[in-house]
């Protein structure tokens, strides 16, 4: 996050300026261990984060089809050795789709505040059930989350070759 700030040094000047920090705790104790003493500080929104915000305030679900390469491709990654950060932002800077997207990146946000990977699906209840989300959280906890993730990609993977066989037939 970019966050501007006011500070007093020592000899009582005024001092501006903007950083990037992860949190606004981190923030401030990087400006109070420069020795500042902190007039205000605030976070800085630039374009990406209306855009987003426009995003969270809209519909983001994802398709059938779209769950189950997302679940694919985290499930590839992380049994790469990839952790789960790095992997949704393969996927972000690969997909453009923007309700895809939007998911991947709060997500990562929410992992990034220091959130569970479940607590980011949560926030998507139109995507991911319920199912989904305590299978996730089992693998956090187990430590197996790139097997539960393969073995979900496969089941929806059959799932979606189930449906494309009654879709056949009923045509």
């Amino acid at each position: 996050m970019l966050f501007e700030y006011t500070v007093s040094d020592k000899s009582r000047r005024i001092n501006k300026g903007t950083f990037e920090a992860s949190t606004s705790a981190e923030a401030i104790r990087l400006l109070k261990d420069k020795g500042y003493l902190i007039v205000s500080i605030k976070e800085k929104h630039t374009v990406a984060d209306y855009y987003y915000q426009y995003l969270a305030k809209s519909k983001l679900k994802l398709s059938f089809g779209q769950l189950v390469d997302f679940t694919r491709q985290l499930g590839i990654m992380i049994n790469a050795g990839l952790s789960i950060v790095d992997a949704l932002s393969i996927i972000i800077r690969q997909n453009r789709d923007p309700r895809y997207h939007g998911i991947a990146v709060r997500i990562q946000d929410r992992i990034k505040s220091g959130g569970s990977f479940s607590d980011g699906l949560k926030e998507f209840p139109d995507s991911f059930q319920n199912f989904y989300i305590a299978l996730i959280r089992a693998g956090e906890s187990s430590g197996k989350l790139d097997d539960v993730l393969m073995r979900l990609a496969e089941n929806l993977e059959k799932s979606r070759e189930f449906r494309g066989k009654v879709v056949n037939a009923l045509i």
